[in-house]
């Protein structure tokens, strides 16, 4: 039976009834009790937090990941990374997104970087993360020297 008001001695010593979680609005996993006074499991978004994620090329002031419920949040910012001319590896194999919060496809971000240029930063399936190519805008050639560069990819997962 379950108990959502309790007095003794007069006095009030719990009171649940005016409750207004549901299972929606707490953290999956987590046990709350109703207003009727009923335990119940809560099944809403989890959030991990920002996780950071370590890079093998490039200086970065941050880079890492996020995830809430089914979305997946990767963001990083470069102080200094340079495109060698052909597609490069941010985040390698040893240090990928966990297995968990993978992209079921090859995920892709057009940024915007130093001056007037753009990068192709892309999520593999793998949990890889990398640069595919930095271009000036003016004249569509690839930008190989080292500048800063910044990437947002969101995705859902299954």
């Amino acid at each position: 039976m379950a108990i959502n008001k309790v007095n003794y001695g007069g006095n009030t010593l719990i009171d649940i009834t005016d409750t207004t979680a549901t299972p929606e609005s707490v953290e999956s996993g987590k046990v709350f009790y109703q207003a009727d006074g009923t335990r119940a499991l809560g099944t809403g978004a989890s959030d991990t937090g920002w996780v950071n994620l370590t890079s093998s090329t490039g200086t970065w002031t941050y880079l890492r990941y996020r995830v809430i419920g089914k979305m997946v949040y990767i963001e990083g910012h470069a102080s200094s990374l340079k495109f060698s001319g052909s597609a490069t590896t941010i985040v390698n194999s040893t240090n990928a997104i966990p297995s968990a919060y993978r992209p079921s496809n090859i995920k892709y971000a057009i940024s915007s970087v130093g001056g007037s240029r753009i990068a192709r930063f892309w999520v593999a399936t793998e949990g890889t993360i990398g640069l595919d190519w930095t271009i000036n805008v003016s004249n569509g050639s690839n930008y190989t020297t080292a500048i800063w560069q910044q990437f947002n990819i969101v995705y859902l997962i299954d």
